[in-house]
Parts: C-alpha cells; structure tokens; sequence
C-alpha cells in the first residue's frame, strides 16, 4: 500500500488568497509601527535638543535658586497640558523632580556639609 498524499484544501491557511490575506494585515502592521516609531523617535529627538540647548540655563537656574545640587529623575512627575493659542494648541510640560543637594566630604569651618542654598 502506498501513503497517501496529503489533501491541499482549496480555501485552507496555506490558500493563496490566505497567504496574501495574511502579508497584507503583516504588512500594514508593520508600516503602522514603522509610523509610531519615526514619531516617537522624532519627540525623543525634540527632548533631547531641549536638553542641549537649554540644560546648562536650567543647572544654572536651578543652583541659583536651590543651591549645589541636582533634579532628581527617581522621584519625579511630569504633567503635560494643552493649552489653546490662536495659532494653534501648544503642549505645556511641567517636570517635578525632589532636588539632591551635593554632599560635601569633610566640610570644616563654615563651609556647608550640604549643597542648601544659604540664606
């Protein structure tokens, strides 16, 4: 006896019209996620030329009015807000973050222990 071939279905998951069917649905995923990426990586890009270009004007602001020390990006909260303008919406991020101040090893005299802002 001689086995038996196996049975093709005409309208099976390995059908053409399936298979089609199927690396379109892929494909339109995939053009989908290709599209949320560009936009993702084109906001962490704006993030990161507004950290470069203004970074050393917020450390700056930030000892003048806190003294030697850091935002931290542990504890910390971020709110966005749409705000409505006549030329059109504008996003309005404010980032809360607990400041650390420097410690200093081996502070002596009147020299802080900590980075406090004196007042």
């Amino acid at each position: 006896m001689r086995p038996c071939a196996p049975r093709q279905f005409r309208h099976g998951p390995t059908s053409p019209s399936t298979r089609s069917l199927g690396l379109r649905q892929l494909r339109s995923f995939q053009h989908s996620l290709e599209v949320r990426l560009q936009v993702a990586r084109q906001i962490a890009n704006d993030f990161h030329e507004l950290v470069l270009v203004n970074g050393q004007a917020l450390k700056a602001l930030i000892e003048e009015e806190f003294g030697d020390g850091i935002m931290s990006a542990i504890d910390f909260d971020m709110v966005m807000e749409r705000l409505a303008d006549p030329k059109g919406d504008r996003v309005k991020i404010s980032m809360s973050g607990k400041f650390l101040p420097f410690k200093y090893y081996g502070a002596t005299g009147n020299a802080q222990a900590y980075g406090y802002k004196e007042e």
